[in-house]
């Protein structure tokens, strides 16, 4: 990263300093580092960089949700960059600038992150400017001119790359496509491999597999060596890689004929830069250090011999700045406030590394160790990047300039820990350093402890281990903020204190035991359940069906070889149980329908059992819900029908999958409330006494409504006093309605809650839907009575006289006509009331197209644009008689009413 990322200023202008700062390496101070799995300790890949920018430069960690977008529209960048969305964009963390250091790009700088695929990326490190021979031959493309900026590289990629390899190859794509505005090289991983780019100038660029046997640091300079443009398993080269170097008379080739990168485009340095002879004296040793001579470098390396890397050893390279017991040749800075040849020093404004583990299921195998604040007297705190959907909030809640540093911001508070450790290194540092020490070691050991358990967490639920990835790393950060802000302020009060026989500065959580608050207790336990996993077939008695419902037996394809199924809308099968969770297993096919999943009331998700193709699927889980809190829920399962392309509106009911029990639980008290879903106008048998504790001689005594309340329908004590019967009578779609009922002089109370589409057919019986004839109520009205399969429910009501009117009275928010149109099909006059005021509108059911539609919407209050309060309305239909011009008959057909909640 450049330093000219100071300056707030246009595009323009920061592409003039880029090209001016980039050809000198004291100019910018990151450091990348990496080491290949077969080089450390736990056989793990451990790369990363130190973020070094400005001693007041504020970041902030977050996450970005995943988004969709509208073709043709384009990430645009307030560099001048432009970019197509894809449809859909990933999750991903990032740790950005702050919008007080930076512009109004979508992201500044967002330099470090990992997306929902498992794909990281530290970008990034800029490298030595490309020799006067290729820069004139490929320039780089300035923002303004649309070229890609280290300002968007990483949002644009992990956006949407779903492997390393792919990101290689995306960059790549739009650099041959608009240009690249600086020399940069980052690093991307996935679960199995690790990949750098270097781009070199304007369009051209080379891409290297990091070979799990190397080691690799880079300090601002341009570093690859020989690569062979054909092995392009292994190596991604721009299109002229090759041409431009030797157009430009600089191409060098090693004695095999491969290219060598760093010779070919770029000058030789004139001395050895500190922090390359830092990184070898740190990874190989003084004798590889001393044997250091200006000119190129070569990035990928042997490893030391003897003793693997270690997590840790990786985390003290980024604050490295020299060895103080070896005043010769350990280059010590004593004081690394801004000095560019010290690894570690008062610039970095946050250090990152990630570990990609081969015994880790894909989705938790990179953790991402972030540290805000010069490395040094920071803690690298983990996360699971894939996983987690939001941060602790003092990453970013108190971003503030640094004029005025708000030091409940994490940057701001590890920041303020390095000034005043590094202002006096005698007295306050060496003990804040051991505490430091001592806490990173105890989070890296704590990590391999809540791998194991997350990778059960993840077997059993990824999104509870998506929750509690979360949840521990929150948990995590707050720790740390409260542990290090204790330390600040006793920092503080120490400098204050004028004894001079006060001594040297000692946290007081130094000696007491280290609690960083990174584990599963922290966050309520582990989210495994406590129960086993129990299966119940489609006839067990706790399922209560509502509908038509059927059988169906396919031996050796539905489990135990029988489903029940249901084409009928509103159909509904429900149960309750005490648990965390459960799945619905059904049939997927070209001809299933739609359903809607009801938890304890709530509409928790729509799903569509539509596959497309003539293959069948059986015994397909299409539901699954672990994260349930361990209570009583009651479950319901509402057919709606179909969505096109799908021939058909069939769910079929295999099974049931249950953590947790069906019988024997109770909820508090001897009488348990209970919330019962009501889905269409059919009676519902409840059995309320099914979670009470109570024994089998207990009978019902008493049913009332609660009058403070709508009564929507009629109750009644069926089945010996052992149920109740629900009748609706009522047209009514209500957040929800409820009655008590007593037992032995106890009582309870049953919440009626309503679908948010409650459908009720034309032959309902109720006082709230009224068929005759306004104009002439002598006459008898020519409503009658037809029965068809194509119809709702088999029936209609038709009438093409003049003058025959239906008042439907009803308690909700809208109301929809359900009918037919062809045609043969004439016109009516809708008219509703809305406040008092009449809202009339002449609607026709003619189809110009002579097409038949059967159970069509033919009025939709919704669709007028009528925001109608929940409560009591009128809407009056009205025959007209008459029809359009080219339609061959004045009828119309009330089929259903459909009521909204």
């Amino acid at each position: 990263m450049l330093n000219s990322k100071l300056l707030k200023v246009l595009a323009a202008l920061v592409l003039i300093l880029t090209l001016v700062w980039a050809g000198s390496v004291s100019a910018a101070a990151c450091t990348s580092l990496y080491l290949g799995k077969e080089t450390t300790e736990n056989g793990t890949y451990i790369w990363g960089r130190s973020e070094d920018i400005s001693s007041r430069f504020s970041k902030l960690f977050t996450v970005h949700p995943a988004e969709t977008h509208e073709p043709g529209e384009r990430y645009q960048s307030s560099t001048g960059f432009s970019w197509p969305y894809p449809a859909k964009t990933l999750r991903y963390t990032m740790a950005k600038d702050s919008f007080h250091n930076e512009g109004t790009t979508p992201e500044p700088y967002a330099e470090v992150g990992v997306n929902e695929k498992n794909v990281a990326m530290s970008a990034t490190t800029t490298i030595s400017r490309a020799s006067s021979a290729i820069s004139a031959i490929d320039p780089q493309i300035s923002t303004s001119r649309g070229g890609l900026a280290e300002t968007d590289l990483t949002t644009v990629v992990l956006m949407q790359a779903e492997t390393a390899r792919g990101a290689m190859e995306l960059v790549a794509e739009i650099i041959d496509t608009v240009g690249a505005a600086g020399r940069e090289s980052f690093t991307v991983s996935d679960p199995n491999e690790v990949w750098m780019m270097e781009i070199l100038s304007g369009h051209q660029y080379v891409a290297v597999k990091a070979p799990a046997d190397k080691i690799a640091f880079s300090p601002n300079i341009t570093m690859h060596g020989a690569v062979d443009p054909t092995d392009t398993e292994n190596v991604i080269v721009s299109p002229d890689f090759v041409k431009t170097a030797e157009d430009a008379g600089t191409i060098v080739r090693d004695e095999n004929g491969n290219i060598i990168v760093s010779r070919s485009y770029t000058n030789a340095g004139t001395s050895v830069p500190g922090r390359m002879y830092l990184g070898y004296y740190y990874l190989q040793g003084v004798e590889a250090a001393k044997a250091l001579t200006p000119g190129y470098f070569n990035y990928y390396m042997d490893p030391r011999e003897g003793s693997k890397y270690t997590l840790y050893e990786a985390m003290r390279f980024l604050a490295y700045h020299g060895n103080p017991d070896d005043p010769a040749d350990g280059k010590y800075v004593a004081n690394p406030s801004s000095n560019g040849s010290a690894i570690g020093n008062a610039n970095t404004v946050e250090s990152h590394l990630f570990e990609t583990r081969d015994d880790m299921p894909a989705d938790l195998a990179t953790v991402e160790w972030i540290a805000m604040g010069p490395a040094e007297f920071s803690i690298y705190l983990p996360y699971y990047g894939s996983q987690i959907t939001e941060t602790f909030e003092n990453y970013t809640a108190y971003d503030s300039p640094s004029s005025a540093p708000d030091y409940r911001s994490m940057y701001w508070l590890f920041r303020s820990i390095y000034a005043l450790c590094n202002a006096d290194r005698t007295n306050v540092a060496p003990k804040v350093s051991e505490f430091l020490e001592a806490y990173q070691k105890e989070l890296i050991r704590q990590h391999k402890e809540i791998d194991e358990i997350m990778a059960e967490v993840y077997a059993y639920e990824p999104l509870m281990a998506q929750k509690k990835a979360t949840d521990i790393s929150k948990a995590a950060a707050q720790q740390a903020y409260t542990v290090m802000t204790s330390i600040r302020e006793e920092i503080l009060a120490y400098n204050q204190n004028t004894d001079p026989d006060k001594g040297v500065f000692v946290p007081s959580v130094l000696n007491a035991p280290i609690d960083t608050k990174y584990t599963f207790n922290s966050v309520g336990g582990t989210g495994l359940p406590a129960y086993d996993i129990i299966k119940i077939q489609e006839n067990d008695s706790h399922l209560i069906y509502n509908g038509n419902w059927g059988l169906r037996a396919q031996i050796g394809r539905f489990d135990e070889h029988v489903a029940k199924s249901s084409s009928q809308t509103n159909a509904s099968v429900s149960f309750t149980f005490k648990g965390t969770g459960f799945s619905l297993i059904s049939y997927k096919s070209y001809s299933q329908g739609t359903f809607d999943v009801y938890i304890d009331g709530v509409k928790d998700k729509s799903v569509n059992n539509y596959q497309p193709g003539t293959d069948s699927a059986f015994q397909q889980v299409v539901y699954r819900n672990r994260m349930l809190e361990d209570a009583v829920h009651t479950v319901t399962i509402v057919l709606t029908g179909r969505q096109d392309p799908s021939i058909g509106s069939n769910v079929y009911v295999d099974a049931f999958e249950i953590i947790g029990v069906l019988d024997g639980f109770t909820q508090g008290g001897t009488l348990v409330d209970d919330d019962v879903m009501i889905v269409d106008a059919s009676p519902i048998i409840i059995d309320v006494l099914a979670n009470d504790n109570v024994d089998d001689s207990a009978v019902i005594e008493l049913i009332s409504f609660n009058t403070a309340t709508l009564r929507s329908g009629m109750v009644a004590i069926v089945d010996d006093g052992k149920k109740i019967k629900y009748t609706p009578d009522r047209l009514v779609a209500c957040d929800d309605d409820e009655f008590t009922y007593t037992v032995d002089g106890e009582t309870a109370t049953v919440t009626l809650i309503f679908a948010e589409k409650m459908t009720y057919q034309e032959n309902f019986i109720s006082e709230d839907l009224k068929f005759g004839n306004n104009d002439h109520p002598q006459k008898t009205p020519g409503w009658g009575d037809y029965n068809l399969a194509a119809y709702w429910n088999s029936s209609a009501k038709r009438s093409n006289q003049a003058g025959d009117m239906v008042e439907i009275t009803f308690y909700g928010t809208g109301i929809e006509i359900i009918g037919y149109k062809s045609w043969s099909r004439g016109q009516f006059e809708a008219t509703i009331w809305n406040g008092g005021v009449p809202f009339t509108k002449t609607v026709s059911c003619f189809d110009p197209s002579y097409d038949t539609h059967y159970r069509a919407s033919v009025y939709n209050s919704k669709d007028e644009g009528l925001a109608l309060t929940e409560g009591w309305h009128t809407l009056i239909i009205k025959v007209r008689g008459d029809k359009e011009t080219d339609a061959l008959g004045t009828a119309i057909d009330i089929d259903a009413i459909n009521i909204y909640r």
